[in-house]
C-alpha cells in the first residue's frame, strides 16, 4: 500500500493511480499493440524497480536510456525515481562515439537500451569498460551472446511490492542534455521537486486532466515529450506514443484514439498542416495544442488556428535549464502578434540591459526569471551554472522586450543577434517575412562575417518544390516590410535546414559550415 507523502516525489505516481478505483482500470499508456492500465503500470513500475536494485541501483545512481517511444519508457522513469536515483534519456540517433560521451559524461552505472540499436551501443560499449554486461537490459530485443540482460526477464523475475525507502523531492531524478543549439550539449540536474511543481503548474495554465488524451510524436527523451507526457500521466490521464514521427500516421492516431492535446514543435506543425488528406481525418476531439521549442512563425500559426477551429492554441517559451518563462494563451492568439505572452505561473520576468538595470517598455534587452522552478544546475558544470544567474535571477539567453500590457515579445537569441554597421539586427524578424511567401517552405537568417559591415544578413531558403529562390520576389517582400537595413544581402538554397532530433534549429551548423554537419 503506498500512501500520499508530504514531499513532491515522483515513484509513487503510478502506485496511487492504481489505487485509484476511478483509474486502475483505465488506460494509461497506448504505444502501437501495447495497452496499458494504470494497475498494469504500477505492477511492471514495481518490479522494474525491485530488478534494478538487485543490479545496485540505489539513491544517487546514474541510469541510461536508449530507447525510442517505448511503453517501458515511462515504468523506467517512475522505477528509477522511485529508487531516488536519476534517469538520463539519450538520444537513438547517437552514433556510437556519442552515446559512449554521454553515458560517460553523466556517470551512468546501468543502461537500458532499444533492442534494435544492439550494434549501435555494442560499438559505444566497447568503450565503457566500467559498466559489465550484466548491467545492460534490453527492451524488445534479445543478443544472448553479449550477456546482456532482457528487460520483461528482469521484470518477470522480480517482486511486485513496493517498499520506496530514503526518497527526498531533492534527489536528482534527471540529467536533461540540452539542445546544443548553439554549441556542445549541456547537462541539467532536474530534482523530484522541480518536475512535479512544473507539472502542476501545467495542470493550471493549460488545464490538461484526467479526462484527456495527450499524443507524444516527438521523441520522449527530449523535454517537450517528457515533461508534457509524464503531467499527462501524473493527473491519471493518457498518453498515446507514436514509435516516429509521421506526419499522416499522427493524424490517423487523433481520429483513432480520440487525442484531445496535441504537444509538437513548430517544425510538426507545418508538416502536419502538409499532408495532402487531411481535410478527410476526423479531428474533433483536439481541443488544446501546445507549440514550444522555437517562436511558431504568423503564417504557420494562422494555418494551423484554420486547420483545428475549435482547439485553442498555446504557445510556450522556457528552456531546459530554468523552466517555463511565460505562455501565450488562445485569447491572445491573434491580438498580440509574435508575443511570447505573459509570465509563467508563479514567475516574475524581468528586461535588463548589459549593466544589470531593467530597461523602459518596449526596449530591447536580455530576458531574466525568478520563480519556483530555478533548483536546475549543470551537472559537474558549477561555472556555466553561475554564469546563468545574476542574484537570484536567472536568465534564458534570450533577447526581448515587454509591450505596454506587460507582454512578452522574444526578439531572438543573444548569440543569434546580427550586428551590421553598428546596427543591432534580429533574425526571426526577416524569418517570419520571407516565409510568407508562398515558395519559401523554411527560411533561417545569420549573421556572414564582412570586412567593411562587420556582418552581412544572410538568407537560408528552403523552396517549395525546390522552385530557384526568386529573389527579386524577396527583396520585394522585405522592402514592404522590414527598414532596408535588414534586408538580406545574400540569399543561398538549401534542401532543408539543418535541425536536431527534435525539430530545432541549429544556426550554428550554418555558421560554421553552410548548413552541413
Amino acid at each position: 500500500m503506498v500512501t500520499y507523502g508530504e514531499q513532491l516525489t515522483i515513484g509513487q505516481i503510478p502506485h496511487l493511480h492504481a489505487q485509484s478505483h476511478l483509474l486502475r482500470h483505465k488506460t494509461a499508456i497506448v504505444e502501437g499493440e501495447t495497452r496499458l492500465t494504470w494497475s498494469d503500470v504500477s505492477e511492471r513500475t514495481a518490479r522494474l524497480a525491485n530488478g534494478l536494485a538487485r543490479l545496485g541501483v540505489h539513491k544517487g545512481t546514474k541510469v541510461a536510456v536508449i530507447l525510442t517511444n517505448r511503453a517501458q519508457y515511462v515504468e523506467i522513469v517512475y522505477a528509477v525515481a522511485g529508487l531516488g536515483a536519476a534517469v538520463v534519456p539519450i538520444s537513438y540517433r547517437f552514433t556510437p562515439g556519442e552515446i559512449e560521451y554521454a553515458v560517460r559524461h553523466s556517470d551512468a552505472e546501468v543502461v537500458i537500451v532499444d533492442g534494435y540499436l544492439t550494434g549501435t551501443f555494442a560499438a559505444a560499449h566497447e568503450t565503457l569498460p566500467h559498466i559489465p554486461a550484466d548491467h545492460v537490459l534490453l527492451v524488445a530485443g534479445k543478443d544472448e551472446s553479449s550477456g546482456y540482460l532482457d528487460y520483461e526477464t528482469v521484470l518477470a523475475g522480480s517482486s511486485t511490492d513496493v517498499e520506496y525507502l530514503d526518497m527526498d523531492e531533492w534527489d536528482v531524478y534527471h540529467l536533461a542534455f540540452t539542445g546544443g543549439t548553439s554549441g556542445p550539449p549541456k547537462v541539467c540536474e532536474i530534482p523530484q521537486r522541480i518536475a512535479r511543481q512544473g507539472w502542476y503548474d501545467i495542470t493550471v495554465e493549460v488545464g490538461n486532466r484526467a479526462n484527456d488524451v495527450t499524443v507524444l510524436a516527438g521523441p520522449f527523451y527530449h523535454g517537450l515529450g517528457f515533461t508534457w507526457g509524464l503531467q499527462q500521466l501524473m493527473v491519471g490521464g493518457t498518453i498515446v506514443m507514436l514509435r516516429e514521427f509521421n506526419a499522416r500516421e499522427l493524424l490517423q492516431t487523433i481520429e483513432r484514439e480520440h487525442v484531445s492535446f496535441i504537444p509538437m514543435v513548430p517544425t510538426m506543425f507545418e508538416m502536419l498542416l502538409e499532408v495532402p488528406d487531411r481535410a478527410s481525418f476526423d479531428i474533433g476531439s483536439v481541443r488544446r495544442l501546445m507549440s514550444a521549442g522555437s517562436p511558431l512563425l504568423t503564417a504557420t500559426k494562422e494555418r494551423l488556428l484554420e486547420y483545428f477551429p475549435a482547439a485553442g492554441l498555446y504557445e510556450l517559451y522556457g528552456s531546459t535549464e530554468a523552466g517555463f518563462f511565460s505562455i501565450l494563451k488562445p485569447e491572445d492568439q491573434l491580438r498580440k502578434e509574435r508575443s511570447a505572452g505573459l509570465p509563467y505561473f508563479g514567475c516574475e520576468l524581468r528586461i535588463l540591459d548589459p549593466s544589470g538595470e531593467d530597461v523602459p517598455v518596449g526596449t530591447v534587452g536580455q530576458i531574466y526569471k525568478r520563480g519556483p522552478g530555478l533548483g536546475v544546475r549543470y551537472y559537474k558544470n558549477p561555472g556555466a551554472t553561475e554564469d546563468q544567474f545574476l542574484g537570484d535571477w536567472i536568465s534564458s539567453g534570450d533577447l526581448g522586450r515587454f509591450d505596454e500590457e506587460g507582454y512578452l515579445y522574444v526578439v531572438d537569441r543573444a548569440k543569434d543577434m546580427i550586428i551590421s554597421g553598428g546596427v543591432n539586427i534580429f533574425p526571426t524578424e526577416i524569418e517570419d517575412v520571407l516565409v510568407k511567401h508562398p515558395d519559401v517552405v523554411e527560411a533561417a537568417v545569420i549573421g556572414r562575417p564582412d570586412p567593411k559591415w562587420g556582418e552581412i544578413v544572410t538568407a537560408y531558403v528552403v523552396t517549395r518544390d525546390k522552385i530557384p529562390i526568386p529573389t527579386d520576389e524577396l527583396d520585394a517582400l522585405c522592402r514592404e516590410k522590414l527598414a532596408g537595413y535588414k534586408k538580406p544581402r545574400l540569399y543561398i538554397a538549401l534542401d532543408a535546414l539543418p535541425k536536431n532530433a527534435s525539430g530545432k534549429l541549429l544556426k550554428r551548423v550554418l555558421k560554421s559550415e553552410g548548413g552541413h554537419e
